[in-house]
């Protein structure tokens, strides 16, 4: 179940980079407008992502097969 998150978290790691450099590379991405929807979106995934992981967090370090 962990390696679920650890592959999402390093989607996220991934998308967030490549945003970065579509803003410094394109004039056309720097527009205030599109970049809100977008940081709401990421954290409306973030949200709704966390709902599963808080309650499997612990419950994945305390495993004791491994």
């Amino acid at each position: 179940m962990f390696n679920n998150f650890y592959f999402a978290v390093l989607l996220a790691f991934g998308t967030f980079v490549f945003w970065l450099s579509l803003l410094l590379s394109n004039k056309r991405f720097r527009v205030v407008k599109n970049n809100t929807k977008m940081v709401i979106s990421v954290l409306i995934g973030l949200l709704s992502g966390s709902i599963l992981f808080l309650p499997n967090g612990p419950q994945c370090c305390n495993n004791t097969n491994g």
